[in-house]
């Protein structure tokens, strides 16, 4: 329940907020404890954008967020991997 109500608040998210009306969200998918969403980019430079306004999005509606970036300018996206814990990225 808790992923299909994340994946369904990041979509509204995208399309709602107009700091991220220029990003283009391919996908979103969650799981337990964190979220990857795909965003279709053209370049490093628009990869970089788009980290810097989910940050301050999430910030805005006091949700403090672990975020882990995978930008592929050759497929033209980037993936997002949102954690509101932040040790879920923990690597032991």
């Amino acid at each position: 329940a808790w992923a299909d109500a994340q994946e369904n608040q990041y979509r509204n998210l995208f399309s709602d907020t107009p700091e991220l009306a220029d990003f283009a969200l391919t996908n979103s998918h969650c799981k337990s404890r964190h979220c990857e969403l795909s965003v279709s980019i053209s370049n490093l430079e628009q990869s970089d954008q788009l980290v810097e306004k989910i940050n301050r999005v999430l910030a805005s509606n006091n949700k403090s967020a672990a975020i882990t970036v995978a930008a592929d300018p050759h497929t033209g996206t980037t993936r997002l991997y949102i954690s509101e814990d932040p040790t879920s990225f923990e690597f032991n």
